[in-house]
């Protein structure tokens, strides 16, 4: 814990790290399975802040990843001797001897150098939140895909890029967990206006104020819609 105290971390990091203590450590485990939603439950952060958060601490060689897919292990890394540091933020004087503003960091010995691999660049950062936007939006197509092919027993037609830059829009303010519920209610609503509109991926967009009302209103007990056909089937 001293090692821990002494080490420089953001708040994300903090917060993701002694989760993951909590998870091995605080149940006498080395390791353990975590998954991301076990995360942000914990921790109350954005999965894609998360991803980031993981990434930055093996790079950091602070905690353990093993196996892939939804089968990952992590753990922390006890050996604190192979923990590598970021840079820490310096606070110099000027050569009138009044100290330089807080945003100012003292100019390291490498100069005008590359910034290390570790520490995030704009342009890193950019294209992580890519990355990460571009695989949620791709999953929530997937899924409209197939609530689409149960309900009418046909394909669901993607609309160029039109469908991915409406969920787009939709990831800066919901999970993409809480997207996939409105998703299935959206399916089993009866409203004339999308029956003759379509269930489609913009029309579902149009509706998404509608829904969270209707999901809110479900958790306070009212009357749910009808259930799906193919969950009739499964009942």
């Amino acid at each position: 814990m001293d090692a821990l105290a002494a080490t420089r971390l953001s708040g994300y990091e903090h917060s993701v790290l002694y989760f993951l203590i909590r998870k091995t450590y605080g149940w006498h485990k080395k390791e353990d399975f975590i998954s991301l939603s076990q995360v942000a439950e914990g921790t109350g952060l954005r999965t894609s802040h998360i991803c980031r958060t993981l990434k930055r601490l093996q790079e950091q060689n602070m905690i353990t990843k093993n196996g892939n897919g939804r089968s990952i292990r992590y753990g922390l890394q006890k050996d604190y001797e192979k923990w590598i540091s970021l840079p820490k933020k310096v606070i110099t004087k000027n050569g009138n001897g009044k100290k330089l503003p807080k945003m100012v960091m003292q100019v390291t010995k490498n100069g005008n150098k590359s910034l290390p691999n570790l520490v995030d660049t704009k342009e890193r950062k950019e294209t992580i939140t890519k990355d990460i936007d571009g695989a949620a939006i791709k999953h929530l197509i997937d899924h409209h895909f197939q609530n689409y092919q149960r309900k009418f027993n046909k394909k669901y037609v993607v609309s160029g890029g039109k469908d991915g830059s409406l969920l787009k829009k939709l990831l800066k303010s919901l999970e993409k967990e809480e997207i996939k519920k409105l998703n299935d209610l959206f399916f089993q609503s009866d409203d004339p206006f999308v029956q003759k509109a379509g269930y489609t991926i913009a029309v579902f967009f149009s509706q998404i104020n509608k829904l969270q009302v209707m999901q809110k209103q479900l958790k306070q007990g009212f009357q749910p819609p009808p259930p799906l056909p193919w969950e009739k089937e499964n009942g």
